[in-house]
């Protein structure tokens, strides 16, 4: 080989070239790595019921279209989770924002709670919609009165006016209209059974003494009117419900939501009383997820108006229907389930959505679209079956639902350098270059 070939060849003189091997063999050892950002999601979570707090709060301050008011509750929400989300990620400097994509994605996220406005309201709407005839209020066809007999009542009630009012309340129908009377207490007992008030009614010494079975009372008055024991009834029976306590056949482990649902499904309203230190919650659920009315009083001397007024008027609950209520008319009940979950659905999809511009993390549309879109349909279906199908709270089954449509998914890119690796590769730079000698060369001629 001749040395002369090589004439053209130098050796480096820039005094930075084995500082940028030095970095060509570093960078070649660094190594980037995905990893899901554990500290965003838990931000999201604390954002989320933060957002159900302050939203459930402006919402019951609220008098005015429900489904506007829906859409506010919705954008209230949506507002405090992501806004609490981009300035996280702001001081967090775990998002690849510039100083104009920063206002961009700000712009962006601002239009996109408008819109979180505008088509939760109209979802809301178009769900309040009623696809069958208009509702018409009907007068009950009979009456049944569950009167609380327990032990309590002997101090509550001593005179037994609960009993003289039920006469006053059928002294002003026709001697054609049927009702019945039911006590409570140690025992289930049928006092009058049903049958026209022309029959009159036998005189009665109540017996004050035992519990107070509320459940175990609705659920054997319904068992008998499903099994046809109980007949003679019409097609718009309307309960009314006495109690002066807390039901002791109820805890935290069980429920009456399935119970008072299968009234509904028969069209039997239930109203109820409440007289002294009764169970207000349970009394006013009764009422509510029946279509009656709860009234509450603490003078047995007002028994007569309260119990004459709670049998006689009709609750607009019945009637109403929204995203995070029991739904109570049946009538085209599974267009309207397939209605509430696809809808509660979409506004989950937005809000995950719009995490991609909270986050800045563009990069992650991916996994952010797919569990947002996971989230929000399993939030779709507890909500609706939770509420409408088992009869768990709806307040409980709403916490839920915008817990989960409010998380947010992402990853977080780390870069990690492999410093053994990084020397390999230095000395092999170093080897490349300390390997050009003068031996190598054939010098001859």
């Amino acid at each position: 080989m001749d040395f002369n070939d090589f004439d053209d060849f130098e050796l480096p003189e820039d005094d930075n070239y084995f500082e940028e091997v030095k970095q060509t063999s570093f960078n070649r050892s660094r190594q980037s790595h995905k990893q899901f950002d554990y500290q965003t999601l838990m931000i999201s979570i604390i954002a989320s019921i933060i957002g159900i707090i302050i939203s459930n709060m402006f919402y019951n301050s609220l008098d005015m279209w429900r489904p506007l008011a829906i859409g506010l509750r919705i954008f209230v929400f949506s507002t405090i989770v992501m806004m609490i989300i981009f300035i996280y990620s702001l001081i967090n400097g775990n998002i690849g924002f510039s100083q104009y994509s920063t206002g961009l994605n700000f712009g962006i996220l601002v239009i996109g709670l408008i819109l979180v406005l505008i088509i939760s309201t109209l979802l809301e709407g178009i769900y309040e919609i009623n696809f069958y005839s208009s509702n018409v209020y009907t007068e009950p066809t009979s009456y049944v009165f569950i009167i609380d007999n327990s032990g309590s009542m002997s101090s509550s009630d001593p005179e037994a006016l609960r009993y003289a009012a039920i006469e006053d309340i059928i002294s002003n129908k026709d001697d054609t209209f049927p009702y019945a009377i039911y006590s409570f207490g140690n025992t289930i007992t049928c006092i009058r059974k049903v049958a026209p008030k022309s029959d009159g009614l036998d005189d009665y010494e109540p017996i004050n003494n035992g519990e107070t079975p509320i459940k175990t009372t609705l659920q054997q008055l319904l068992s008998d009117y499903k099994d046809g024991t109980l007949t003679g009834l019409g097609d718009n029976p309307k309960f009314l419900l006495l109690s002066d306590g807390y039901a002791t056949d109820i805890n935290m482990f069980s429920n009456i939501s399935s119970i008072l649902k299968d009234y509904v499904k028969n069209n039997i309203t239930i109203s109820t009383v409440g007289l002294g230190e009764t169970d207000d919650d349970l009394m006013q659920q009764i009422a509510l997820e029946t279509g009656g009315v709860y009234i509450d009083i603490d003078d047995a001397q007002d028994l007569e108006k309260a119990m004459a007024t709670a049998i006689t008027d009709t609750s607009d609950e019945l009637y109403q229907r929204h995203f995070f209520k029991y739904r109570h008319v049946l009538k085209l009940d599974t267009l309207y389930a397939f209605m509430h979950i696809i809808f509660t659905a979409i506004i989950g999809m937005l809000l995950s959505l719009l995490s991609l511009f909270a986050t800045g993390r563009d990069n992650d549309k991916r996994i952010v679209l797919i569990s947002g879109f996971i989230t929000s349909i399993i939030g779709a279906l507890l909500l609706e079956f939770g509420i409408n199908a088992i009869g768990l709270p709806a307040s409980i089954m709403t916490f839920i639902y915008l817990l989960l449509i409010g998380m947010v998914f992402i990853n977080h890119e780390t870069i990690e350098t492999n410093y053994h690796l990084h020397k390999v590769e230095q000395q092999k730079q170093k080897d490349k270059i300390s390997s050009i000698t003068f031996d190598d060369f054939d010098t001859e001629g």
